[in-house]
């Protein structure tokens, strides 16, 4: 079976990331992958049988603020059609809700079958264009997934029959649950820069400025590339005077290794899709701390079992609890190990598999 999934790039994003994890376990189980994208560039390793295709051969030839107004909206659906034909693929699958809407259609005019999915949550973008998009175009797709039960509950299980929960798959092979102890001093946060207000980087400066004037023995380390967010966050930890003890990582290609080195993660987001840098933390031997936003990270962790909840944007709260863990190392132990031994339901294996349940399910669907 030709599966081609598309998408804007391959950069070092958590949906990319999620395609590249599934399109490898495809390849490698017998699926015949092209990955079809805007960028050239690809920040993640794919199986040598993948192909990876380009529609923008020459990055940087059309001015960035053209591409999004112009490109985007008329010639990109345009060069898609043309490759999709050619490719005759059996199944689309779409990853990211700017190109759902293209290739909902663009599938229909090709009588192809096609897997929507989402990787984000539904109130992260309540304009009007996207209502309509997910409310009546979607409807046309022959699948849609969601990340997690609050959207599939709360928005989509509303208005479409034919809408599945998807979790994104952890890529991580879990650390032996021995391998929690003896940590470094390192508060690890992950995330793109560029994202700061989404991402909560303001406040988890803040946090740390505070939680610092106790603990001055402990670093906080920042894994994410961005230059207009790195330069906001550097001047901002000036501010607070914390700059000798923050470190920015940019992208990180082994961020599981600065994973297993660092004791805590926090994860201050004001909304996620998922969130799956807070998987990833959880199975190499962090304790977790995350704001309990929508959506995703209620999903994820059980308060006090394997990881702590804390009220929304209760920045107080947080500080609080980063003290305690910082104080306890048994805690930070005991949610470690016990995040390790929680992530079954999230491996590769059991959500590719959930993958291909719906594969195969549509894969037989007569497209009129």
């Amino acid at each position: 079976m030709k599966i081609t999934f598309v998408i804007g790039s391959m950069d070092g994003a958590g949906a990319q990331r999620v395609l590249a994890t599934l399109a490898n376990y495809l390849s490698s189980n017998g699926y015949d992958i092209t990955i079809l994208t805007i960028k050239n560039k690809c920040a993640y390793s794919l199986n040598k049988n993948i192909k990876y295709k380009s529609l923008l051969k020459k990055k940087g030839k059309i001015k960035e603020s053209i591409l999004k107004k112009v490109f985007h909206r008329l010639i990109y659906p345009f060069l898609l059609y043309k490759q999709l034909k050619k490719e005759k693929s059996d199944i689309h699958i779409s990853f990211l809700v700017d190109l759902n809407k293209h290739m909902i259609l663009l599938s229909k005019m090709l009588k192809v079958p096609v897997i929507a999915s989402e990787h984000t949550n539904f109130k992260a973008d309540m304009s009007f264009i996207s209502w309509i998009e997910r409310r009546f175009i979607y409807k046309f797709a022959n699948a849609v997934t969601v990340l997690t039960k609050y959207d599939y509950n709360n928005y989509y299980s509303k208005f479409l029959n034919n809408v599945y929960i998807m979790p994104n798959p952890l890529s991580f092979k879990p650390i032996d649950t021995v391998k929690v102890r003896n940590k470094n001093k390192i508060i690890l946060a992950a995330g793109s820069l560029n994202r700061w207000e989404i991402k909560g980087f303001d406040n988890l400066l803040r946090i740390f400025a505070n939680v610092q004037k106790k603990h001055s023995h402990w670093k906080l380390h920042i894994a994410g590339e961005g230059e207009k967010g790195l330069k906001y966050l550097t001047q901002l930890s000036k501010e607070l005077e914390i700059e000798d003890s923050v470190v920015f990582l940019g992208f990180q290609t082994t961020i599981k290794e600065r994973m297993k080195e660092s004791s805590i993660f926090l994860l201050t987001s004001r909304y996620e899709g998922f969130s799956m840098v807070l998987v990833e933390a959880m199975s190499q031997g962090c304790a977790c701390i995350s704001f309990d936003c929508i959506a995703g990270p209620s999903e994820i962790i059980d308060h006090n079992y394997n990881g702590i909840l804390i009220e929304d944007q209760n920045t107080l709260k947080m500080e609080e609890e980063v003290n305690k863990l910082i104080e306890t190392p048994k805690k930070r132990e005991e949610l470690a190990q016990n995040a390790i031994k929680s992530l079954d339901i999230f491996s590769v294996k059991t959500i590719s598999e959930k993958w291909i349940s719906i594969i195969d399910k549509i894969s037989t669907t007569k497209i009129i």
